[in-house]
């Protein structure tokens, strides 16, 4: 897929952090138009914090280490070309950058001889996972996500990096915080229960017990702080706070929705959650719909099911268009 310079433009704004409103708004209206631009964006991400990772992890100086790899593998490369005018593809860019990050792992590794690493990775690839972690903190990690911690965390740096979602009881520890950092945000606590969801989109943080500090990654001037029953999510470089009102967050852990007299902006937000599909409220209904109280318990039903009782109990109608579920009058 040929991406237009605009894009790519954008595409790379954001992950600077150097973004417009308007820029990220067009990007988020993009990244929504297909699956396959998802995933394109999701697999450039991916590629841009594995990058940082080795350029943040491992301090040392890249262009003398380049040199020394040369030493051993042979001649250095022919003058480098000038930048031409060509659009490439995003996938070119990704393979291009895999390369960068592969050359700058090899040469850390090369340049030390004892290849001890600064994490251990957690991968949850077919199935949730339950770690223990050194300090006797737990991590409910869900499938599909990947969860990295500090091997000094015995010694008491309780860093952890997060890349999708994960259920976090952390024992408490008032000399050695709890970190937990993600491509958008540091979530900092000092022992408490509480839940991280980190997308392409947005970062959000549900607290069960306890207190947290939610502090965007480009700017820690910016943050919030959340105590038990309040959740807030962070898009683009904006906070927005609420009060918890389902205990629904780990449904896909469970298996089970239960709704008791919830309000429909929450049904509909512990729904998407759980089946991974964008629904929303028709935007000529929104602040009367909003409020409908959902009494109702679904277990390890479909999504077509789901939404087929929720139609019968509120008498909405529910269409599909393109990638999204709307419910309206």
């Amino acid at each position: 897929m040929e991406l237009s310079e605009h894009i790519m433009q954008v595409i790379i704004r954001q992950l600077n952090g150097e973004a417009s409103v308007e820029e990220r708004e067009k990007l988020m209206s993009w990244i929504d138009e297909s699956p396959e631009h998802k995933q394109e964006y999701e697999a450039y991400l991916q590629i841009w914090r594995d990058s940082l990772d080795v350029l943040t992890q491992h301090n040392f100086d890249t262009a003398d280490a380049w040199k020394k790899v040369q030493k051993r593998v042979g001649p250095p490369a022919s003058d480098t070309p000038s930048m031409s005018a060509r659009i490439f593809s995003l996938k070119r860019f990704l393979v291009a950058a895999s390369v960068i990050v592969a050359v700058s792992i090899v040469t850390f590794y090369f340049l030390k001889s004892d290849g001890k690493t600064n994490w251990e990775t957690v991968v949850a690839a077919n199935e949730n996972r339950q770690i223990s972690l050194p300090d006797g903190s737990t991590v409910l990690l869900r499938k599909g996500s990947t969860f990295r911690y500090s091997t000094k965390f015995e010694a008491g740096d309780r860093s952890t990096e997060l890349s999708g979602e994960g259920f976090f009881e952390v024992q408490p520890d008032r000399a050695n915080p709890f970190k937990i950092t993600t491509s958008q945000s540091v979530v900092e606590v000092l022992g408490t229960s509480f839940l991280v969801r980190s997308s392409a989109a947005k970062d959000e943080v549900v607290v069960n017990e306890g207190r947290v500090r939610f502090t965007e990654r480009g700017d820690l001037e910016k943050k919030v702080v959340l105590t038990k029953r309040q959740q807030a999510s962070l898009e683009g470089n904006t906070f927005s706070l609420d009060t918890v009102l389902s205990n629904n967050y780990l449904a896909w852990e469970s298996g089970s929705l239960v709704f008791n007299n919830t309000p429909l902006k929450q049904v509909i937000r512990d729904v998407s959650n759980l089946y991974g599909v964008e629904i929303v409220l028709s935007p000529d209904g929104r602040e009367q719909l909003a409020d409908i109280k959902i009494q109702a318990e679904f277990n390890n039903q479909t999504l077509e099911q789901v939404l087929d009782e929720i139609r019968l109990m509120t008498g909405l109608n529910i269409t599909r268009e393109k990638n999204r579920v709307i419910i309206h009058k």
